[in-house]
């Protein structure tokens, strides 16, 4: 698990907390940089940059046909993007924290700007669990679509990712889905 959060950010996610909202769980996703859902996309992005600098490189030869360095720029920077996303997930996790309070749940990005999540018991009705054999794993509450260039083909799963004892945060998340209680502003 991630180091306890610094005071500044306690400050940060108390905030966010209604009159009389209490935290019964909080925490991070464990970081980690390689996931078998990122090896494909990654070995796909190294085979792309293979090709793009093995015909970079060869372009000045015998028949001097080949396009102009510009020509390379743009499908370089595309494998780049690929091959980093791995990197750049692993340094969003400590960025990310995960709260189950009595009243909702919530998933608060820091960084240059707040990005929070809300879903109060009646949008949790539908979860899913993946566990792995260690009890780390994946609550998914929702799935939308992805925004981005990748978007009209992929659906962004949101929900409480890497996390540990994954079946008791579950438990939680479950019990408070179960209150009927009206959203209280």
């Amino acid at each position: 698990m991630n180091a306890a959060p610094t005071f500044e950010v306690e400050q940060q996610l108390q905030a966010e907390l209604d009159a009389g909202e209490r935290i019964a769980w909080q925490g991070q996703p464990k970081a980690r940089l390689w996931s078998a859902k990122g090896l494909l996309p990654l070995l796909v992005a190294l085979v792309w940059l293979g090709i793009v600098s093995t015909s970079f490189l060869t372009r000045g030869g015998p028949n001097h046909h080949s396009p102009p360095l510009f020509f390379f720029i743009p499908f370089g920077l595309i494998g780049l993007v690929v091959a980093g996303q791995p990197l750049l997930q692993y340094f969003n996790s400590g960025r990310t924290h995960y709260l189950i309070t009595n009243r909702r749940v919530l998933i608060i990005t820091l960084g240059s700007s707040k990005k929070v999540l809300s879903y109060y018991p009646d949008r949790l009705q539908s979860l899913e669990r993946r566990e792995r054999a260690d009890g780390y794993g994946d609550i998914v509450i929702e799935r939308s679509a992805a925004s981005g260039y990748r978007s009209s083909q992929a659906l962004q799963e949101i929900g409480f990712m890497n996390i540990p004892d994954v079946k008791n945060i579950e438990g939680m998340i479950r019990n408070l889905a179960t209150k009927s209680s009206p959203r209280q502003v």
